[in-house]
């Protein structure tokens, strides 16, 4: 006789693919969450932390709030740098009295995988990104993505310059190869970015290319001007891969990747747009607060690229 499948065991099954993950599960006209997600969201969101009871001999700690305020707690979840996943029932009605409802992830969101406008400041960029370290000599392929506008860019270049580049595009989220954690995170030290690490058979050069020019529809990349540049193509494929994989969208809207010259630019270091408080300032008005009179996002965007 198959043993019957709790609601609880459907949890955990998805649970164990988003280890990392807020997981919001769909119970009826709720999203409920359990044990460490509980107790996260709980202080996050002000939700009453309680227990429920899973049989005889186990209690999970237990929280919940409306579907329909979906819309009120994501904001706040994503200002925290979580990752979030959202699992719907996807049927309606049981097969029979012993089963459960179908569930699935359908969103994924993430600080850099973010379309919805109340979720964004209209007028700055939402940037994801992605990294690739050449193991043999200083060079580095980096690429940015802002799902919201369609905006694709890529750049190879020594660590100095790529990490003005960060600072002036400053990401939301950064994603990198697992296998140079260890110098990312040094990298990195003590920089307030949100970071996410990628499984390594992403990172294959063939199968980045291909990405690209499927989703592109063209032959090759040399129309972007990038075909030469190894690292920026990997960093761009890895890059439109994640999005496949958590967002259920169509990205029709990213069609061109433009490569950042640095000839076409003066980049400023961190510790000089701290002190000239171009776009952030810990007390007042920025630069920018000073001359944007735009009307639009769009020319709000515009002005502060």
């Amino acid at each position: 006789m198959n043993k019957r499948i709790t609601l609880i065991d459907q949890y955990n099954e998805i649970k164990k693919k988003y280890k990392d993950t807020i997981i919001l599960f769909q119970v009826g006209d709720f999203y409920e969450l359990f044990d460490k997600d509980a107790e996260i969201c709980s202080n996050i969101l002000g939700l009453v932390l309680t227990t429920k009871k899973i049989n005889k001999n186990l209690n999970l700690k237990f929280a919940g709030f409306p579907c329909y305020t979906l819309e009120n707690y994501l904001p706040k979840l994503v200002k925290y740098k979580l990752r979030i996943a959202i699992c719907n029932q996807i049927t309606e009605k049981k097969k029979s009295n012993n089963d459960i409802l179908d569930r699935k992830i359908t969103q994924i969101i993430t600080p850099g995988i973010i379309s919805n406008n109340n979720f964004l400041n209209s007028k700055s960029n939402n940037y994801l990104c992605s990294i690739i370290l050449d193991n043999h000599i200083d060079k580095i392929g980096i690429s940015f993505i802002d799902i919201s506008t369609g905006e694709f860019l890529t750049a190879e270049d020594n660590f100095k310059n790529i990490y003005k580049l960060i600072n002036n595009y400053s990401p939301k989220e950064i994603i990198y190869n697992k296998s140079q954690k260890e110098k990312i995170l040094k990298l990195f030290n003590n920089n307030n970015y949100y970071l996410y690490k990628i499984e390594n058979y992403n990172y294959d050069f063939e199968y980045c290319y291909e990405i690209l020019i499927n989703h592109f529809k063209v032959l090759s990349l040399k129309c972007f001007g990038i075909n030469n540049l190894k690292l920026s193509i990997i960093s761009s494929g890895v890059l439109l891969n994640y999005l496949y994989n958590n967002k259920e969208n169509n990205f029709n809207h990213i069609y061109k990747i433009k490569k950042i010259e640095n000839k076409d630019y003066l980049l400023l270091d961190n510790f000089t747009l701290k002190n000239l408080e171009i776009i952030k300032s810990k007390e007042g008005y920025t630069l920018l607060n000073i001359l944007d009179n735009t009307i639009t996002p769009m020319g709000g965007r515009l002005l502060r690229n």
